[in-house]
């Protein structure tokens, strides 16, 4: 990940080296440069709101799990209490977050940073403009992310068992990873809006709403983590996390009212409709595999051509439903893409 970071990093300045000679100059250092950090810094903190809760997840997880062979109870406070995590939830996190975090990085990431020039260019007076880009970028987030997800929730545990099974990780830990995993990847869309609607704030120069609602997500993640890991465990944490993020799209979509009047306009309902429609048929046809296949008993080859097909089907599904529908998404990736 630091390596792509690096390679992301250099293509980028090769990319501007191409257009314009890069130099140094300090000339800007002083009021402007604080006034872009004051904006800049609060909202890097609304953005890894994401990071600082999966980093809960696991700090949690490492707390309050049990040793592989040692004891399943702990003693706080004179108080003796089972440990409602099992031995290897730290690592199952681990690897349930950087599956779900995949789709979010490839589509969801780069939706909101490509629309963040029009939002910056909209919102210094063309109030119509702004509003209209916003409303595309929680359309197009949608309309990648909730296919995402649910996809991602059908196709865990082949996907598990492909990618980490072999060696000492067994069927069983596939099945351990892939139940955390469906708790994260319930809410790839909304951690993909969240970024758009981040940077709609960032855009109208009021970066401290975002940071509130993110610091209220915290804490609330926090409630719930040490809530839900007595019932479902590891999972728990997950779901948690999904949970608060969804959360976060509602508040974050409320108070943008502030700058767009109706964020959610009549047009964005029906793509959304669309959208959950499409998600659904294509939901349909991926189960129709499932249930005639047992990817818990299967040979990790046999999986890895089931986990092909299902990805086959569910993007020539949803993609033939997207086009049927005639839905202006497909338009807008495919000149994008262009």
């Amino acid at each position: 990940m630091v390596l792509a970071g690096f390679v992301q990093l250099l293509w980028q300045l090769i990319a501007i080296q191409r257009s314009e000679r890069l130099g140094f100059d300090y000339s800007g250092i002083g009021p402007a440069a604080r006034r872009v950090a004051t904006v800049m810094l609060p909202m890097l903190f609304g953005l890894a709101v994401f990071q600082i809760n999966t980093a809960l997840d696991t700090l949690i997880a490492f707390v309050l799990c049990a040793k592989e062979g040692g004891a399943e109870t702990a003693t706080w406070f004179g108080v003796t209490f089972d440990l409602p995590i099992k031995a290897g939830a730290v690592g199952a996190l681990n690897f349930a977050q950087r599956m779900y975090q995949f789709p979010l990085g490839v589509f969801g990431i780069a939706v909101a940073t490509a629309i963040f020039p029009a939002l910056s260019r909209a919102a210094d007076g063309d109030d119509g403009a702004f509003a209209d880009t916003l409303r595309r970028g929680v359309r197009l987030t949608m309309f990648i992310g909730l296919p995402a997800s649910a996809g991602l929730v059908v196709v865990a545990l082949p996907l598990v068992r492909v990618i980490l099974e072999r060696y000492a990780f067994t069927a069983n830990d596939a099945a351990f990873v892939a139940g955390i995993l469906t708790g994260y990847a319930v809410a790839v869309w909304a951690y993909s809006m969240t970024h758009v609607l981040t940077r709609a704030f960032y855009a109208k120069q009021d970066p401290r709403t975002p940071l509130r609602i993110s610091m209220a997500m915290v804490v609330l993640n926090l409630l719930l983590n040490v809530t839900l890991i007595w019932p479902l465990g590891a999972a728990g944490l997950a779901w948690s996390t999904a949970g608060c993020a969804i959360l976060q799209v509602i508040v974050l979509l409320l108070a943008v009212r502030r700058y767009v009047t109706r964020p959610v306009d009549h047009g964005v309902w029906r793509s959304w409709l669309r959208t959950f429609v499409g998600t659904a048929v294509m939901v349909g046809a991926l189960v129709a595999i499932a249930v005639n296949v047992d990817a818990g008993q299967m040979s990790r080859v046999t999986v890895m051509g089931v986990l092909a097909l299902e990805v086959i089907v569910g993007a020539v599904v949803f993609g033939a439903f997207a086009l049927i529908a005639r839905m202006d998404e497909v338009g807008w990736v495919l000149r994008r893409r262009g």
